[in-house]
């Protein structure tokens, strides 16, 4: 999928929602330069799943959780930014493992790369490029 601005990168965001309820996953590892989509992407998921708080990257906190009401699938959005991660004990200090045994929490990460070996077999991989005013966005589900 190639998007042209953030509202279209955020609206794609919806159609993936939707593939990736049908998938069963609940995991999603976002990959890609800074600057390629990541946050706009996960903003784009938080308004479709109706939540009214202003989702920023969770760059010095590693981890932002947001309640999600009424949804049938998902209690919870866990949004992780590892990009500033000295050591994978960082994350087991935010009870990763339990956040990942949540199939109720969709669970999004950006720079993920930083942690794929700790990564659950299920995740759904999204990598952004960027090239030009295009944003590039390539997801295996």
């Amino acid at each position: 999928m190639v998007t042209h601005s953030p509202e279209e990168t955020q609206k794609y965001a919806a159609t993936f929602l939707t593939d990736l309820i049908q998938s069963g996953m609940h995991v999603v590892a976002l990959v890609g330069d800074l600057g390629s989509g990541k946050t706009t992407f996960v903003q784009g998921l938080a308004q479709t799943l109706h939540i009214e708080h202003q989702i920023v990257s969770p760059t010095f906190t590693l981890l932002q959780q947001y309640p999600i009401a009424g949804h049938e699938y998902f209690d919870s959005l866990s949004h992780l930014d590892v990009y500033r991660l000295n050591t994978l004990d960082e994350v087991f200090e935010l009870g990763i493992e339990e956040i990942f045994e949540n199939k109720r929490s969709l669970v999004l990460i950006e720079w993920a790369d930083k942690v794929r070996e700790i990564l659950p077999d299920d995740v759904c991989e999204v990598a952004f490029f960027v090239q030009g005013n295009e944003h590039e966005i390539r997801c295996e589900i």
